[in-house]
């Protein structure tokens, strides 16, 4: 009766273990890197969703969910790739300028992987 593995069965386990872990994370790098580029169009429809809410009510929202209230978007259009709420930021008190932001790969505000998207 044998107890343990041998080296050349602790070897195989390795092999594979190191294997899957390599498979998971380049699957989960390419779903990041795709997310990313679904964010860019993703701001550009939000732009053109405020720009319309501008141009129906004379007036910039104070925040996304005016354009729920409007039926201009929904709720799920509020949301980035990950699930997070886009941030939206009025950029003057007054005038149209604003900026819309995901959180990016991180999830927080104001960091590197930030993606905005602002009104031209």
């Amino acid at each position: 009766m044998r107890h343990g593995l041998t080296i050349p069965e602790i070897l195989v386990v390795l092999s594979v273990t190191g294997s899957l872990a390599a498979a998971v994370t380049v699957g989960i790098g390419q779903s990041d890197a795709s997310k990313t580029e679904a964010v860019g169009v993703h701001l550009v429809e939000l732009t053109q969703s405020v720009e319309e809410f501008i141009d129906d009510t004379g007036r910039r929202p104070r925040h996304l969910g005016e354009l729920i209230d409007s039926r201009i978007i929904t709720i799920d259009d509020t949301k980035d790739p990950w699930g997070r709420t886009f941030s939206y930021q009025p950029l003057t008190d007054e005038g149209e300028d604003f900026i819309i932001c995901s959180r990016g790969v991180d999830g927080h505000l104001k960091t590197g992987d930030d993606i905005c998207g602002d009104a031209d």
